[in-house]
């Protein structure tokens, strides 16, 4: 049975091992302490010698790097985890996570997880990926470099099954990786890529969960992944409002005494977000949701064990998605600004497509596709910005004083302006794309 990792604040440890739910874990008796050596260049870092802090002699040309300490609490089932990292300069670094077997809804465990959970709300506990404490340890030593997920690579004898399971764990470790840096640090990019692998995931789920007879399971992730995601474009459309449309505009007309007074308004606003976002992702919901998501990837390989390749089902999703772009691409002319955003949406679909399938096919051929698919998806959200920030600042305007006022007047009337620009330039990179073969009907 898989497992996942649940981060929890540290500080918090004595409160959380009073609350009833938590006393059933008992600490084990004594805590575990490494000293980890190498060269001081970290040369061997693969390969570290870890040994106890006391056999440190005799060790020629290997110097200290960091101590660990790490002590234990549990019932046989969960396991609590503290970690200390004594670094050689700077302060003692700590981690804790309760590592749970996933298990399916609805079972005794489930519900206990759930109890766990909601008794833990004081040490804020966040989904994280596994992560071995002394990879950790050099990373600390680093400067805290966060570690990329996985890319996704399927092969043309993988069944249905296999390619769902494949999707699941890529969306997963994408996201036990983002989602606490969105919590901890407010990171912007990590705020954007969280929710590009929900995307993803809603984007897979209704396909390959019609592929492997699973409909109902697919819809309900797929909700759930869209109330998180929903969270996530809330502050990403306020991060984007600010360091993109509202500087292009300010820079287009400097002498505007409003901008600084919009961009506090919204900076304010972006704070209420992402209040709201962090209560979201620590929340039980998207716990239970990554649970239920792990679950469902150790049963995909069983749901459909023989069938269509992933190559036969590559094809005929591709063509599907691609017919539904192109008929709307063909009346490009004719399509307003409402039929442009579902043209948007519709090429984000196939493109993420694309990237999923992308190792079934040549590298070469599929590279045309992304070269000339990426300008297009860039070009259609320039003009979704403008009617986002027309969006934002409908919901800005009862704190914005008279010169905020004017201001967002400004952007919004130079956004309109940028969007009819915009619509020649959308017509040519769709001509350019139309003119590609489709090479999965080879």
């Amino acid at each position: 049975m898989s497992q996942l990792w649940l981060g929890l604040n540290p500080d918090h440890l004595a409160a959380l091992l009073q609350r009833p739910a938590w006393r059933t874990l008992q600490k084990l008796p004594q805590p575990e302490r490494w000293r980890v050596l190498d060269t001081d260049d970290q040369r061997h870092r693969e390969t570290p010698l870890i040994v106890s802090p006391k056999s440190v002699s005799g060790m020629a040309g290997l110097q200290p790097q960091f101590d660990l300490t790490r002590t234990r609490w549990t019932d046989g089932v969960l396991t609590l985890e503290q970690h200390l990292w004594t670094l050689p300069k700077g302060p003692t670094r700590q981690a804790l996570w309760l590592r749970m077997p996933v298990g399916p809804a609805g079972t005794e465990l489930r519900q206990r997880l759930a109890i766990l959970h909601a008794e833990a709300c004081i040490a804020t506990p966040i989904p994280v990926a596994a992560v071995d404490p002394v990879e950790l340890g050099y990373r600390f030593l680093g400067g805290e470099a966060t570690a990329r997920p996985a890319k996704l690579r399927l092969t043309p004898d993988m069944t249905a099954g296999a390619v769902l399971a494949a999707i699941l764990d890529t969306v997963a470790a994408a996201l036990v990786i983002h989602l606490p840096t969105v919590v901890w640090k407010q990171d912007t990019t990590a705020v954007h890529q969280a929710r590009v692998a929900l995307r993803r995931l809603r984007a897979a789920l209704p396909l390959f969960g019609q592929q492997v007879g699973a409909t109902v399971r697919a819809d309900t992730l797929r909700q759930t992944a869209g109330d998180i995601a929903r969270r996530l474009g809330s502050v990403r459309d306020l991060d984007v409002f600010c360091s993109e449309t509202l500087s292009r505009a300010e820079t287009e007309f400097p002498t505007e005494a409003g901008w600084d007074i919009l961009r506090t308004v919204a900076q304010n606003r972006r704070v209420q977000e992402a209040g709201v976002l962090t209560e979201t992702v620590s929340g039980w919901e998207t716990t239970e949701f990554l649970l239920d998501l792990l679950h469902w990837r150790d049963d995909a390989l069983t749901l459909l064990p023989s069938g269509p390749s992933a190559d036969e089902v590559a094809r005929g999703l591709l063509a599907d998605r691609w017919r539904r772009v192109n008929r709307q691409g063909n009346r490009l002319d004719r399509v307003d600004i409402n039929g442009l955003h579902e043209l948007r949406i519709k090429i984000k679909k196939f493109r993420y497509l694309v990237d999923f399938t992308k190792s079934l096919f040549d590298a070469e051929i599929v590279s045309q596709w992304e070269t000339r698919l990426s300008p297009l998806q860039d070009a259609l959200g320039t003009l979704n910005d403008g009617a986002t920030a027309r969006g934002l600042i409908r919901g800005l305007m009862p704190s914005l004083d008279k010169p905020g006022a004017f201001a967002a007047g400004l952007l919004v009337a130079w956004a309109d302006g940028r969007t009819l620009r915009h619509r020649s330039r959308v017509q040519q990179l769709w001509n350019d794309l139309a003119d590609l073969p489709p090479y999965w009907k080879d």
